[in-house]
C-alpha cells in the first residue's frame, strides 16, 4: 500500500475515533482509549512503513541516508510528521503515568530533540508542575518500548550542607543509585519483595526462602532508617522496618507506562 495514501487515510479514521472517544467516554476510560487507539495505530502505521521500505530500498537515492537507533542498527530515516505524531504518543504515556497521582500534573520537555528520545529510546529530562518537592522528572525509554519515570530533586549541597543529614547523603551518593538499579533489576524478572538486612544484605524473596543478591555498602544503621524509609518511599516504593531488616515490595506497573 503507498504510504502517503495509508497515511492520510489513517489520520481521517483517527480524527472520526478521536472524536467519537471524547463525546461519548469520560475519564479515566477516555484516557486509555485515546491511548491504546494511538498505539494500533501508531503499530500499524509503523508496519506499512517498513513493508513499503522493503519493496523501494533498491530505489534509495544518494541524499537518503540511514539514521543509528539505540541498539546501534541502521534505520530509515522517519517523516516529520511522523517523529511529531510519534513523540505525542510517548507524551500521552508520560501523561497517564503521573495524572492519577497528581490531579494537577503539567509538564513540559527540558530536553532538547526529544523527538529523537521517542523515536531511538535514551533518557530525557522533563519539568513537572503539580508535584510539590519535586521539579523535574527523568524518562527513560528502552529499546523494547518500555518506559520508566523518576522523580527528580535538586539540592544544592554548599546552601545544605548544615541540614543534608548522613543518611540523606549516603542515599544521594551512593545508595539511591545501587538501590533502585538493583531493584529495578528484581522487578523485570518477576520478583515482587525484597529485604534489607541490617548490615545491608539485600536478600529476594522467594518461595523456597531468602536468596542473598547483593550487599550495600555502609548502610545507615537502624537509628536513621526513618529517614531512610522516606527517601525509598519517595521513589515509590512500600517499606515496612522489621525486626530482621527492612522490607521493600513494589508492584510490576510502578515502572512502566
Amino acid at each position: 500500500m503507498n504510504k502517503t495514501k495509508f497515511f492520510g487515510k489513517s489520520v481521517s479514521v483517527m480524527v472520526v475515533v478521536i472524536i467519537a472517544i471524547t463525546a461519548f467516554t469520560k475519564d479515566p476510560l477516555r484516557l486509555y482509549l485515546l491511548i491504546s487507539t494511538f498505539t494500533v495505530w501508531f503499530i500499524c502505521l509503523v508496519g506499512v512503513w517498513f513493508r513499503s521500505s522493503g519493496k523501494n530500498g533498491k530505489g534509495r537515492t544518494k541524499n537518503q541516508r540511514r539514521v543509528k537507533n539505540i541498539t546501534g542498527e541502521l534505520v530509515e530515516p522517519v517523516y516529520e510528521d511522523m517523529r511529531h505524531l510519534i513523540l505525542c504518543h510517548v507524551n500521552h504515556r508520560i501523561t497517564a503515568y503521573f495524572s492519577p497521582k497528581y490531579p494537577n500534573f503539567m509538564w513540559k520537555w527540558v530536553t532538547e530533540n526529544p523527538e529523537e528520545i521517542a523515536i531511538n529510546g535514551g533518557v530525557g529530562r522533563i519539568q513537572i508542575f503539580g508535584v510539590e518537592g519535586y521539579p523535574y522528572a527523568e524518562i527513560t525509554l528502552d529499546a523494547q518500548g518500555h518506559m520508566k519515570c523518576a522523580l527528580l530533586r535538586i539540592v544544592s549541597l554548599e546552601e545544605n550542607a548544615s541540614t543534608f543529614t548522613e543518611t540523606e547523603t549516603w542515599f544521594a551518593t551512593y545508595g539511591k543509585h545501587k538501590l533502585l538499579k538493583l531493584l529495578g533489576d528484581l522487578d523485570s524478572r518477576g520478583y515482587g519483595e525484597a529485604e534489607i538486612s541490617e548490615d545491608g544484605k539485600v536478600f529476594a524473596q522467594l518461595l523456597s526462602g531468602n536468596v542473598k543478591h547483593e550487599i550495600l555498602t555502609n548502610f545507615p544503621d537502624r537509628r536513621h532508617w526513618p529517614t531512610l524509609i522516606k527517601l525509598i518511599s519517595d521513589e515509590g516504593y512500600d517499606v515496612t522496618e522489621t525486626d530482621n531488616g527492612l522490607l521493600l515490595s513494589w508492584c510490576s506497573e510502578r515502572n512502566t507506562a
